[in-house]
C-alpha cells in the first residue's frame, strides 16, 4: 500500500532501527497511529480557523463579531483589514501615529495627512481638534472607526483636497456658448479634457473642448 512520507506513522517508523524498519512494521505502524496524522490535521485546522489571515467565510465573521466588527457585505481580504484595524481601534491612546496608521490602511494613497489646528487662526488655534487632509478621490470615510481612536473631547475636521488643471478653451454645452480661460488665454492646438464636478465627492463628466475652426 501507498504511504505517505509525511505522515506522523511514517515519520515515527523511520526512527526505528534499521532491522526493524520493516514492511510489517511499517503497516503496523499505520494501523496504530495513522489517525494521530489526521487529528493534528484537525487541531491545525481549528488552529487556522483562530487566524485572521486565514481564516473564511463564517469562521472570520465570529472572530470580527468578538472584537465588534460586524460583516457588512464586505468580502473576506477588505474584512479582514476592517478586523485588524478595529483591533488597533480598541487599544488605541488617542495618540497622532495610531490615527495616521490606522488613516493609512484603511484608505490607503487617499490619506494625504493629518495636521493639528491649534497654530492655525482659520480654526481660531482649538486646542482640541485635528484635520484629517483627504483626496479627491474619499468616498465612504470610516467615521465610527475614526471616532473610536480618537481621544475622548477631540473634534475631527475632514479636508477634501481637489485639483484642477484648466486650459484656455471655449465650446457649446446645450446650446450655449461658454469660455474657460487662464488669466492670459493661450492658443488651443490640440483638444483638452476637462472634468467638471458634478458633486462635491468623487463623481466627474467628461467634457472636450477643442479648437473651433
Amino acid at each position: 500500500m501507498y504511504h505517505d512520507q509525511e505522515a506522523l506513522y511514517y515519520k515515527a517508523w523511520r526512527r526505528l532501527p534499521e532491522r526493524f524498519r520493516k514492511p510489517n512494521n511499517l503497516d503496523l505502524y499505520y494501523v496504530l497511529y495513522g489517525g494521530y496524522g489526521e487529528i493534528e490535521a484537525g487541531f491545525q485546522g481549528i488552529k487556522n480557523s483562530r487566524d485572521i489571515d486565514q481564516a473564511t467565510g463564517e469562521t472570520l465573521d465570529r472572530l470580527g463579531e468578538n472584537v465588534g466588527q460586524f460583516r457588512l457585505g464586505e468580502e473576506d481580504d477588505l474584512y479582514r483589514l476592517l478586523i485588524k484595524t478595529r483591533v488597533i481601534a480598541n487599544m488605541s491612546i488617542g495618540d497622532i501615529p495610531t490615527i495616521n496608521y490606522v488613516m493609512s490602511v484603511l484608505l490607503k494613497e487617499v490619506f494625504l495627512g493629518l495636521e493639528e489646528t491649534w497654530p492655525y487662526e482659520d480654526y481660531l488655534r482649538e486646542p482640541a481638534a485635528i484635520k484629517l487632509k483627504l483626496g479627491p478621490l474619499a468616498g465612504s470615510i470610516p467615521y465610527e472607526i475614526i471616532d473610536r481612536i480618537k481621544a475622548a473631547g477631540v473634534r475631527v475636521l475632514i479636508e477634501l483636497n481637489y485639483r484642477h488643471d484648466l486650459k484656455v478653451g471655449s465650446g457649446m454645452v446645450a446650446g450655449e456658448m461658454i469660455t474657460i480661460a487662464p488669466p492670459k488665454p493661450g492658443d488651443i492646438k490640440d483638444d483638452l479634457p476637462y472634468k467638471l464636478g458634478a458633486s462635491i465627492y468623487t463623481e466627474y463628466e467628461e467634457v472636450t473642448i477643442g479648437r473651433s475652426d
